[in-house]
């Protein structure tokens, strides 16, 4: 339903957005790991999309800190509740 609306939006976005809504969950995280969240979402977002866990935990759990990685998915999986 949204998918259009969310490959729209994902061309657009910015590094910088990406660290606002960090900001805004409340969520701690160092420069390299939002420049990684960011390319991830780039070049990927059809793989958060389509909801390929295999694909999103091989290729971000073991870039990000453990806690880090919790907090994003815990929020991946909250969001796609509402939106896809």
């Amino acid at each position: 339903m949204y998918e259009n609306i969310i490959r729209n939006y994902v061309s657009k976005l910015t590094l910088d957005d990406v660290k606002k809504y960090a900001s805004i969950k409340n969520i701690n995280a160092n420069e390299k790991e939002m420049q990684i969240v960011y390319d991830f979402i780039k070049n990927h977002y059809d793989k958060l999309l389509s909801q390929d866990m295999s694909f999103i935990e091989n290729n971000l759990k073991n870039k990000l800190n453990p806690s880090l990685y919790n907090t994003l998915l815990n929020l991946y999986n909250e969001e796609k509740k509402k939106y896809l």
